[in-house]
């Protein structure tokens, strides 16, 4: 399963490699509200600036994608991501997963100062 999801995650870096912003936003807005979810879902581990980019053709995206790429950016330390979830997409900064950990609880156990900082404020309630 592994291999089928990293083969589709390089079959979609490469059709973007060489284009201009513009000719990617024009691809991602002809995509069908599921493909462009799963081009989310996928490139999470392709760095901060390919989810902004995703983020910002005006789409909308699944909640459960929402919440995952909210705890992905608190790990990861992609802060610019974590402020477009909280404020433009206006998504519960005391979010939990499903082992019970806030994002305060995810990127302190990073080391995500920048992360911390910026949790802490906007208001992230710091107690159980």
């Amino acid at each position: 399963m592994i291999t089928k999801f990293n083969t589709y995650n390089e079959s979609l870096i490469n059709k973007m490699k060489g284009k201009s912003i513009e000719d990617i936003k024009t691809n991602l807005n002809d995509l069908s509200d599921k493909e462009f979810n799963d081009k989310i879902f996928y490139l999470m581990d392709e760095g901060e600036n390919m989810i902004k980019l995703l983020l910002n053709t005006n789409r909308e995206i699944y909640p459960n994608y929402k919440k995952t790429l909210m705890f992905h950016s608190a790990l990861e330390g992609y802060l610019d991501i974590l402020k477009i979830m909280i404020e433009k997409y206006k998504m519960d900064i005391n979010i939990k997963n499903s082992k019970g950990d806030s994002l305060l609880d995810v990127a302190s156990l990073a080391g995500q100062t920048d992360v911390i900082k910026y949790l802490l404020k906007k208001g992230i309630t710091t107690d159980d």
